[in-house]
């Protein structure tokens, strides 16, 4: 699961598994299978690398903040 902010502050914690597509327009807009779509802060950038850094860590069963690079750079 991903942790996002919605327009209005509120954190909401989805399943990248059922995001069907993003569109940034200004506000990233995410689509779910279903039909649901959400609106969050976050740009589309910042979402794609949560939910790269989810599924790298489904797959590999690390945790990725191992790898960072001193001074706070992930690889």
């Amino acid at each position: 699961m991903i942790r996002l902010t919605r327009l209005n502050q509120q954190v909401v914690v989805v399943n990248p598994d059922n995001i069907l597509w993003a569109d940034e327009s200004p506000d990233t807009i995410l689509c779910f299978v279903g039909g649901d779509k959400l609106i969050v802060r976050e740009p589309i950038d910042e979402v794609m690398e949560r939910v790269i850094k989810f599924q790298r860590k489904l797959r590999t069963g690390l945790d990725t903040a191992q790898f960072q690079r001193p001074g706070g750079v992930e690889r």
